[in-house]
């Protein structure tokens, strides 16, 4: 049996995601924020929605933003703070307005939108979260930064990696310091862990 570590099962996918053609994004996208859609539990108890700004081949949530918004479901996307070099959550109110390149080149909430988290009731969070490889353990690789497992130690709720159907695999190398998922959302399967 072969034994990987994590930055050759990182280096693995990620070669085999940069091959993702533009149409197979936005399928995947389509039917995953569909599914998500109609799963109602997602939703019954939340106090907001944490997602991400995709880049380059991630599956990108607009949709799901964009219908989740007017329903008055509170949307989250991260922001890095320079000054203690981590990323906090902010609060949007418009998907095309709110977003501006920050940290990495990757869209973030503007300066003028509050990071006060005293603002917010953030006890039921419903986190949305991209990764580079998945297990069938609730195991996640990242891109290696580990910006995430830092966002997710500090904070409660549901953590649901979203991602290609492929990139689920039996096994990924993890660490303490790697925090699990709770479930796996693909286009063609909602996947949930043991605890």
């Amino acid at each position: 049996m072969i034994h990987y570590t994590k930055a050759g099962v990182r280096s693995k996918f990620t070669r085999l995601l940069h091959s993702v053609s533009i149409e197979t994004i936005e399928t995947a996208s389509a039917a995953i924020c569909r599914k998500i859609m109609s799963m109602e539990r997602i939703f019954t108890k939340t106090t907001g929605i944490v997602v991400y700004a995709a880049i380059q081949f991630e599956i990108k949530l607009d949709k799901l933003v964009n219908q989740v918004l007017p329903e008055g479901i509170p949307v989250y996307y991260p922001r890095y703070n320079d000054l203690i070099k981590q990323y906090n959550i902010v609060k949007i109110n418009d998907l095309k307005t709110d977003l501006i390149p920050g940290h990495l080149g990757i869209l973030e909430p503007k300066e003028s939108l509050s990071s006060s988290e005293s603002d917010f009731d953030l006890s039921q969070l419903v986190w949305l979260v991209p990764g580079i490889a998945f297990d069938v353990f609730g195991g996640r690789i990242g891109r290696g930064k580990g910006f995430y497992d830092s966002l997710l130690r500090r904070y409660s709720g549901q953590k649901i990696g979203i991602g290609y159907d492929w990139q689920l695999t039996d096994t990924v190398p993890t660490t303490v310091h790697d925090i699990s998922l709770d479930s796996l959302i693909t286009e063609k399967r909602y996947l949930a862990f043991n605890a």
